[in-house]
């Protein structure tokens, strides 16, 4: 029991490692491509970035990659706070049962997966994109709800990822997500979709988005964690 206790509290510090692993290697590809610049007309210059052949500028990117940590931090205190509550006893107990149970086996993840993202900015979700291209998985995107309902005509999608609002024939769509669920209902009725948002329209939005039988979430963290669940990314 001791030493069940003792490996308890090491999951803290071998999460936080795990963690600062996976922003190094989000990092990289901003770090590589600090010397990159492009020149415009004016004269000026600014450094620029590819992220899976999406071009952004270092702000932008700096910005994804200071939401991919915020999610990780967000995260890291959720389950150590788990970690934390579990006693000797539960644990044993908790480790009984699972010992009882069949181990769930989940289906193996095909060789061509393919994913539709749809945001009117997709450069903003670069490093979300980069993920699952890096993972082998096909994506395509579209910056429209029409863009995007032509693609689900046209192609076959293992899922669908879309922001909230967007803008559309020149204004803004509050509703883009739940014009395009309607349209993805049409073509497929069983086809994932998981709205990727902020975390405050993800958190109003919640009770709507569970009524819908979608999945909302203003996380890269959960975002992937999604993806995982669905077989998508390994």
């Amino acid at each position: 029991m001791e030493k069940f206790a003792e490996l308890l509290k090491g999951i803290a510090a071998v999460i936080t490692a795990a963690a600062f692993a996976f922003l190094l290697y989000l990092a990289a590809p901003t770090l590589i491509a600090l010397s990159k610049r492009i020149s415009y007309n004016d004269g000026a210059s600014i450094r620029t970035i590819k992220i899976s052949g999406i071009e952004v500028t270092l702000q932008e990117g700096t910005d994804q990659l200071v939401q991919v940590v915020n999610g990780l931090q967000t995260e890291l205190a959720k389950i150590t706070e788990r970690v934390e509550k579990i006693s000797p006893a539960s644990a044993q107990q908790s480790s009984e049962k699972t010992a009882q149970q069949q181990p769930a086996v989940r289906a193996p993840k095909s060789l061509h997966m393919s994913v539709l993202w749809v945001n009117d900015a997709p450069r903003q979700d670069a490093y979300q994109i980069g993920r699952l291209t890096d993972d082998g998985v096909a994506v395509t995107t579209a910056t429209s709800t029409a863009r995007a309902t032509a693609a689900l005509q046209s192609k076959k999608f293992d899922a669908v990822v879309t922001d909230y609002t967007r803008m559309e024939d020149g204004r803004s769509n509050p509703n883009a997500a739940l014009d395009l669920i309607k349209a993805v209902r049409e073509v497929k009725r069983d086809l994932p979709v998981i709205i990727y948002t902020s975390p405050d329209t993800a958190e109003k939005r919640a009770v709507e988005a569970r009524d819908l039988g979608v999945v909302i979430t203003g996380s890269p963290v959960e975002l992937e964690a999604n993806l995982r669940k669905l077989g998508i990314l390994n």
